[in-house]
């Protein structure tokens, strides 16, 4: 019985990081559960866990018949479990050294208070690289708007901001409703949702 209210709540706090109520990344949240996962959890879903993180998280949550959505939280979680424990915190966070070079340089800029460059930067970045007008391109604009809202926890909603701007000046459509959708809730999140990404 204690076997299943351990299955039981693993499959529950699975649930919570899909879905985006649990905003932590995946490094702490498996250092808290590995554990209790290796013991309650058969030797294949315990694999799936330690082995594709998140991804790994979503065939157990099927396996066990919980059904979920997909949230863009998740989809940055799975992105940053991707990264070597050499390059990130003990938070699974990138290291501070990596930053100046992301995203062309933004980081760089906004930590100078510099939002209008900051702004140029992005802008100029996300026509570059990103392909706009496609699913892919909004998929990937949706995990822009995860990274800047990790910068948000600690440098305030400037950084979103800074997103919306962008967003602003893009082409409109379906492609991008998702990721518009993503930045108002992180907006509203930071206590800056008079912004208007649309």
């Amino acid at each position: 019985m204690a076997n299943e209210d351990a299955v039981r709540r693993l499959l529950h706090d699975l649930l919570e990081l899909i879905e985006g109520r649990d905003t932590r990344l995946w490094k702490p949240w498996w250092r808290e559960r590995k554990t209790i996962a290796e013991a309650s959890l058969s030797r294949a879903d315990y694999l799936r866990l330690k082995t594709s993180a998140l991804r790994g998280g979503a065939e157990v949550l099927e396996k066990h018949g919980v059904a979920f959505e997909w949230s863009p939280h998740a989809s940055n979680v799975m992105r940053m479990s991707a990264y070597h424990d050499d390059v990130t915190d003990d938070d699974g966070h990138p290291l501070p050294s990596l930053r100046p070079s992301v995203y062309g340089g933004t980081f760089t800029a906004l930590d100078e208070g510099d939002a209008d460059e900051a702004f140029r930067v992005l802008l100029a970045f996300v026509r570059a690289e990103i392909p706009l007008e496609t699913f892919e391109g909004g998929q990937e604009l949706g995990e822009l708007v995860s990274d800047f809202a990790f910068d948000a926890e600690e440098k305030g909603p400037e950084c979103l901001r800074v997103v919306a701007r962008v967003f602003d000046v893009l082409p409109k459509g379906e492609w991008l409703d998702p990721a518009i959708e993503h930045l108002h809730e992180e907006l509203e999140r930071y206590g800056a949702g008079d912004s208007d990404p649309t």
